[in-house]
């Protein structure tokens, strides 16, 4: 049920997304550009650069029951 919500604020990280239809990636190297990710989208991050930084902003507190943490089940 959570939107999320990833800014890259210092260095540089890529996003892969994934709505079960279609893969996407997404690299974020400045704080000028951010990624929404809807609910029911499986988001995979990779910190690219020593001393990144990554602000994740929520719609929702963190709830580990909202979360599917084995891919498989998410397809």
């Amino acid at each position: 049920a959570c939107h999320q919500f990833f800014v890259c604020l210092r260095g540089a990280c890529t996003i892969a997304v994934d709505d079960g239809r279609a893969r996407d990636q997404v690299l974020l190297e400045s704080p000028a550009i951010g990624l929404h990710a809807p609910p029911l989208t499986w988001c995979a991050v990779r910190l690219d650069l020593p001393g990144t930084v990554l602000l994740v902003l929520t719609s929702d507190p963190y709830d580990a029951a909202d979360y599917v943490h084995d891919y498989d089940e998410f397809l």
